[in-house]
């Protein structure tokens, strides 16, 4: 209760990024990047979605640029705790592939607290590029490796039928699907400078 005797909402928080049950909690869709489980859901592909390693110039002047994927384990690795490989990054070129397992200072369920956390310059994350896309076109956070490609993930949408969708749930993936496509929106030209 405020002084003046109103209760006061506490400020509102972005929700933690989870897993949800579609059926249990009576939602239409579910959006999910990876790989996915078996259930009786209903799987629709969407696009692909690409992660890169990055990390902020000012936390690369401090620790050094890795030159090789062995160089990640002295660098502070900021990993998302919902992955499967949180602690190993695996990292493709010219058709070898190298894996690392890398630890650092934080472990986030959240892709928005990692970027966070990279732009106060806390270390180097796998992320994916549309979350730090506009971040790497103005130069405020950069790629590591970037002669490095890490594995696709594919973009779903799940539900629970795949006949009897409500023209809503049914006009939002026909968009979202046609937005992200083979092209996402995300990897196109860099936007105009600050």
């Amino acid at each position: 209760m405020s002084a003046s005797g109103r209760t006061v909402a506490p400020p509102a928080r972005p929700l933690p990024e989870r897993v949800l049950d579609l059926t249990e909690g009576g939602f239409d869709l579910a959006l999910r990047i990876g790989s996915l489980p078996d259930s009786a859901l209903i799987a629709q592909p969407l696009g692909r979605s690409r992660n890169v390693l990055v990390a902020h110039p000012d936390y690369l002047a401090r620790a050094g640029i890795p030159e090789v994927p062995a160089d990640l384990l002295r660098h502070a690795a900021l990993t998302y705790s919902l992955s499967a490989t949180a602690g190993r990054w695996t990292l493709e070129r010219a058709g070898r592939s190298e894996t690392v397992r890398v630890k650092g200072p934080l472990q986030a369920n959240s892709s928005l607290a990692l970027h966070q956390a990279l732009k106060d310059g806390l270390g180097i994350a796998r992320i994916p590029l549309f979350v730090v896309g506009d971040d790497l076109a103005r130069g405020r956070l950069v790629r590591v490796l970037p002669e490095w490609t890490l594995p696709e993930q594919g973009i779903f949408a799940l539900t629970t039928a795949r006949d009897y969708l409500p023209r809503k749930t049914r006009a939002f993936i026909d968009y979202f699907r046609e937005r992200i496509g083979d092209r996402p929106y995300w990897e196109g030209p860099a936007p105009p400078s600050d």
